[in-house]
């Protein structure tokens, strides 16, 4: 049973690495978009493709920045939540690894 608790912390560990690397992802659009002169940035298209699965289908309008950008609120909205599911991951995680560490006693 112990090894069952060790291989869910192992899986609980390798979906936060997964949703923190697209967090900072998203991270990067949000800041490339929001500063419009980074458009001539070697990677801009490619990071704002990559990302543009991933963020949620929220109709806000474009939200115009004083740096010739844009704010783009549904990524913002989706790295929110990617915080918070990342929170509740961690909790879990620890939950796996209290249950495993009481199950040697």
């Amino acid at each position: 049973m112990e090894s069952f608790f060790r291989f869910g912390q192992a899986l609980v560990t390798t979906v936060i690495v997964i949703t923190a690397l697209l967090g900072l992802l998203i991270l990067a659009r949000i800041i490339l978009l929001f500063f419009g002169q980074l458009k001539t940035v070697p990677g801009y298209e490619q990071v704002i493709n990559l990302t543009k699965p991933f963020i949620l289908p929220v109709e806000t309008g474009k939200i115009e920045t004083p740096y010739d950008g844009q704010f783009d609120l549904s990524a913002t909205i989706t790295l929110l939540l990617i915080i918070v599911l990342e929170s509740f991951l961690s909790v879990f995680r620890s939950v796996l690894g209290r249950r495993s560490s009481g199950l040697k006693q």
